[in-house]
């Protein structure tokens, strides 16, 4: 097999042609701004810190905790120097950890960003369940140490990829999302910054997702595993996923909720099926194996919470997702300091269980009475 990855035409697999990008809004939009991107290394990082270089920015920071992914960037930017227009943005490149607050306060203190692509995440649904101390730390107290800074910083806007799976999470993943839009809104309710929260689907080819094994898989001529032949997801491609971050940027609002411009679901085995018949035209399959279902799944994802509708789109590839107006339901962001001061003392002592139940309390809580106290 070779060690090259196959050429995958994502946008046939998911069955829709991507969005265009709207480059001349996007040049409008970001011209003379200072954008940092956290997470820029990473698989949707990636693409618009190539995008992002090319727009006349006053200055583009790229900021990822994965010294070789980080490496890997600059050194694909530095080659692409050449052939990217004039005025083009200077680009920065900082390795750094948003788990650690004083560090993300200093940044943006030095930098003063007036957009942030907040993208640094963990996303592994099944590993959240068995390890959930990483995903508790980077998602909710790393969200909450870049929102706390972005107050005080006055910056204007935070695009924010949160997922279908903080809609009424069962997964302790989802939940961590849910927790971190529920900071940037009541971040937006005092002011600064604005907040747009990017619904995101299953974005195909992206690391670590199943096409990905699925594509490894058919390349080894292995079956492939299948949790569950009733499981249906939405899925776009990474072009689309790209025009829905970089489009969600241009709509106005303080708080706002954008998802995918898509309607219909698919199974894996239909994404199994398309990839296979890509890699291997003409040949008969692909085979499955059941695997079973893994923690924290559930077999469909709404794109929708009950609230909320669905207003006509204003840019491609993404559909605002409105809902009747909820002040009384934001829970202030000093409640959220109390709570994350709490959880960032106890963090490395708190036995799983018992960091699981106060996350999913809090979660409970903002339900059912929002701002409540208890720890």
């Amino acid at each position: 097999m070779s060690s090259q990855p196959p050429e995958i035409d994502w946008d046939a697999v998911a069955g829709r042609p991507a969005p265009r990008l709207e480059m001349q809004r996007l040049t409008e939009r970001f011209a003379g701004h200072r954008v940092l991107v956290t997470g820029a290394a990473g698989s949707l990082g990636e693409p618009l810190a190539h995008i992002l270089s090319t727009l006349p920015l006053a200055e583009l920071t790229l900021v990822d905790v994965h010294e070789p992914s980080l490496f890997g960037l600059r050194q694909a930017l530095g080659e692409q120097a050449t052939d990217r227009p004039t005025g083009a943005a200077s680009v920065r490149y900082v390795l750094a950890d948003i788990r650690r607050a004083a560090r993300v306060e200093s940044l943006l203190e030095d930098l003063r960003p007036q957009v942030i692509f907040h993208l640094a995440a963990c996303k592994h649904v099944p590993w959240a369940e068995d390890d959930p101390v990483e995903f508790v730390a980077t998602n909710v107290l790393g969200t909450f140490h870049l929102a706390r800074a972005a107050i005080r910083q006055q910056v204007e806007r935070i695009v924010y990829p949160s997922t279908d799976k903080a809609i009424a999470p069962p997964s302790l993943y989802g939940v961590t999302k849910r927790i971190a839009e529920g900071m940037l809104r009541a971040a937006a309710s005092a002011g600064r910054p604005r907040v747009t929260i990017c619904r995101f689907v299953n974005v195909l080819g992206s690391r670590g997702a199943a096409s990905e094994t699925f594509v490894r898989l058919i390349g080894e001529g292995r079956p492939l595993p299948i949790t569950d032949a009733r499981m249906r997801r939405y899925w776009i491609s990474p072009r689309h996923a790209l025009a829905l971050l970089l489009h969600a940027a241009l709509l106005a609002g303080p708080s706002l909720t954008v998802v995918p411009d898509i309607a219909d679901e698919l199974t894996p085995m239909d994404i199994a099926t398309r990839l296979w018949r890509q890699l291997r035209p003409g040949e008969a399959g692909p085979p499955f194996v059941d695997s079973g279902a893994r923690p924290g799944e559930r077999l469909s994802e709404p794109l929708l919470q009950a609230e909320e509708q669905l207003a006509p789109p204003e840019v491609p590839g993404l559909r605002q997702a409105d809902q009747p107006p909820a002040a009384g339901k934001i829970v202030p962001f000093a409640v959220w300091e109390r709570r994350c001061a709490r959880l960032s003392s106890q963090l490395d002592q708190l036995p799983v269980e018992e960091l699981r139940a106060a996350v999913f309390g809090w979660l409970d809580e903002d339900t059912h009475g929002a701002g409540s106290e208890r720890a």
